[in-house]
């Protein structure tokens, strides 16, 4: 008995050796058969008409069928191509597979307070429609904003708008309004070169050679330049068509705020069919462009600011195709708009006080900045130019050509003043004033207001605004919502702002101090015929 055993022991491990050898000749080998799974051992690939491993001698594949089943020069195909020999393949007959993988939603669980959860950043981090919900700003602050799902903000198409601080006059707690001027994502994607939904996809699952390019960088714009944007640049490129001539294009600009107060657009505008036309004229104060063949736009900006501007193009037969994007306007280092609802009848004037240095709002000081001393514009006299410097080290602005509304005055030296006034409104029609200081030093601070200069035999209530923008980026609006109350008598004096600048020639970094009254709003000093003192703030 013990005999036996000890054989049936010595004997397993040749069994089992034995198994594993057989395997290895029967499948997977040279010639032999292929793996369960239809694969082969390395260097070899699975003949499918017979199941038998060959040599890859790069003929075949695993979904090949025979060496000689492909298509050839004469116009042979395979089993598969129902195509005649006179067919060819093109890259959208057979499509590679798009491997982008769209971006997850950003969404949030529901949140009463984003601000309790520390998200205020100026989204709809919960998705439920409603901005930085509990969170609390100064009046007149503004911000970045995106509505849409946060895992799609900046990507794609989709691009920031703007949202202002708004006070409740009840409580004196100010709380963000509406977002404005931003591009959320499209439902579905378009046959454009662009990422519609914002997933990090462009034109994702479409077969689809795209006649026109959205994703197309239109660059900025500078106040007092003209910007041009070339369609031929955007559609058509590859001469698809070969119609830019004979379609439709259509211009459209998203008004700013104050050409919400001024009635009308702040900026002039101008399609052309040549460059000759283009150079032509100094163009309409409206913000809508139309006709066939007039694939340029000319803008001229008076004011900073970012406006969606949408090109929709449409061919002879009826076919769309529309692109959006937001351009930004912007100047160098501290700026200053004024705008007023009155602007046909009264001249408010715009202030700028520089702390350390000016004693008096009294234009005929000299020291502080007004349309009476500090202009930037050939109306102006020597006497009523700027007579200081607020820049860095003296620095001044030599690109004279961006900021000159009306022609070039300079000091000899192709220099503009800084500070200066570059536009001064006497009631004259709807356009705005502006101040420009292109290089603050970094800690210097400045104070804003805004005196009713006349308004004839008849006091006239008025309603201005004035907007702070720091490196080109607007960082507050006063006087919209709420409005300033009680400006309509003359030497009215509205204290508006103090700015301290924060950097250097970059930055965009300002710190703002609204003077605010919780029981009359913004702060007006009524009926006085003297300029209040620069240190009674």
């Amino acid at each position: 008995m013990k005999k036996l055993f000890l054989v049936f022991v010595l004997f397993l491990p040749l069994f089992f050796a034995g198994c594993s050898n057989d395997d290895e000749e029967i499948t997977g080998g040279l010639n032999q058969e292929c793996y369960l799974n239809g694969t082969c051992n390395s260097g070899l690939v699975c003949n499918k008409e017979n199941n038998t491993c060959i040599e890859d001698s790069g003929s075949i594949t695993d979904n090949d069928t025979d060496k000689n089943d492909t298509a050839s020069d004469s116009g042979k195909t395979s089993d598969n191509d129902t195509a005649d020999s006179g067919d060819t393949v093109s890259d959208n007959d057979n499509p590679p597979l798009d491997s982008c993988v769209p971006k997850e939603s950003g969404c949030l669980p529901a949140m009463e307070s984003e601000k309790d959860s520390g998200f205020c950043d100026g989204m709809d981090n919960d998705c439920d429609g409603v901005i930085d919900e509990g969170c609390t700003c100064t009046t007149g602050q503004t911000q970045p904003c995106f509505s849409g799902d946060p895992s799609k903000r900046k990507i794609g198409i989709c691009r920031d708008g703007i949202q202002t601080c708004v006070v409740d006059k009840s409580t004196n707690i100010g709380t963000w309004n509406v977002c404005k001027g931003e591009i959320r994502p499209k439902n579905a994607e378009t046959c454009n070169n662009a990422d519609d939904t914002c997933d990090g996809c462009v034109d994702h699952l479409l077969t689809c050679k795209p006649p026109i390019d959205c994703s197309f960088d239109i660059g900025e714009a500078r106040p007092f330049v003209d910007k041009l944007i070339d369609g031929n640049q955007i559609y058509d490129t590859g001469h698809q068509f070969n119609d830019a001539e004979t379609a439709t294009w259509e211009w459209t600009i998203e008004k700013g705020v104050c050409d919400t107060v001024l009635g009308t657009t702040s900026f002039t505008t101008k399609g052309a069919k040549t460059l000759a036309d283009l150079l032509d004229g100094a163009g309409n104060a409206t913000n809508e462009i139309k006709g066939v063949g007039l694939s340029q736009l000319k803008v001229r900006f008076q004011l900073s600011g970012s406006h969606i501007i949408h090109l929709k193009v449409t061919r002879a037969n009826g076919e769309v195709y529309e692109c959006e994007w937001v351009l930004k306007v912007a100047a160098d280092g501290l700026r200053i708009e004024l705008c007023w609802d009155t602007n046909n009848q009264v001249d408010i004037d715009l202030h700028m006080g520089k702390n350390g240095v000016t004693t008096s709002w009294d234009p005929y000081n000299y020291n502080a900045c007004t349309p009476d001393n500090c202009r930037g514009d050939p109306f102006g006299t020597t006497g009523n130019h700027s007579q200081y410097n607020w820049s860095l080290n003296g620095w001044t602005y030599d690109r004279t050509e961006n900021y000159n509304a009306n022609g070039v005055w300079c000091d000899g030296n192709n220099k503009l003043p800084n500070p200066r006034y570059d536009l001064d409104n006497l009631g004259e029609g709807p356009y705005p004033e502006n101040i420009n200081l292109d290089n603050p030093n970094d800690g210097d601070t400045f104070r804003i207001a805004a005196t009713y200069a006349y308004g004839g035999a008849d006091n006239i209530l008025s309603h201005p605004v004035i907007n702070i923008y720091c490196g080109g980026t607007l960082k507050a609006v006063y006087g919209l919502d709420p409005q300033v109350q009680d400006f309509k008598t003359r030497r009215d004096f509205w204290k508006a702002v103090e700015i301290r600048w924060v950097g250097g020639y970059s930055s965009d970094e300002c710190v703002l101090t609204p003077r605010w009254d919780d029981n009359t709003g913004y702060v007006v000093n009524h009926n006085s015929w003297a300029f209040p003192a620069y240190d009674n703030w």
